[in-house]
């Protein structure tokens, strides 16, 4: 399996291998942060590193493929959550000049509260649109991203 995904990222075109790339880069850093420090540090992190791109994307690459680079960076990195994929995803859009919402919902399961987070773009989910129709929507940190 793992020689395939090598294979795989080795066939892909150079902006998306380097999309790929800066995607776990963010992704692995947002992660351990979202382990190590309050969740409002984690957001003046991500803020920070939006206003600051550290990376030149490729101009051509649509907002699209690099929201997918983020989402094939999360499957490759250990217990990696949907908040940290929907923060890269915005750290990596807003290097792109491209706005996109953070938003988190909740959920009861039984006794336990369940959350998931997701990115919208556009009017659209661009990260995390699986099983959305369960969770209650909060209000959206794009204030505190800004």
């Amino acid at each position: 399996m793992i020689l395939r995904r090598i294979h795989k990222f080795l066939a892909l075109k150079w902006e998306l291998k380097k999309a790929i790339l800066w995607a776990l880069l963010v992704s692995g850093a947002i992660r351990l942060c979202l382990l190590l420090l309050p969740f409002q540090k984690v957001l003046n992190i991500s803020r920070f590193i939006s206003q600051r791109p550290f990376a030149d994307l490729a101009h051509n690459l649509e907002p699209g493929e690099i929201c997918w680079a983020v989402e094939a960076a999360g499957s490759c990195l250990p217990a990696t959550t949907c908040l940290a994929q929907a923060l890269a995803g915005k750290v990596l859009l807003a290097w792109k000049r491209q706005d996109a919402t953070l938003c988190i919902g909740v959920a009861k399961d039984g006794e336990v509260l369940k959350a998931h987070a997701w990115l919208k773009s556009e009017g659209k989910i661009v990260i995390g649109d699986t099983g959305l129709e369960e969770y209650s929507k909060l209000p959206c940190f794009d204030e505190a991203m800004k």
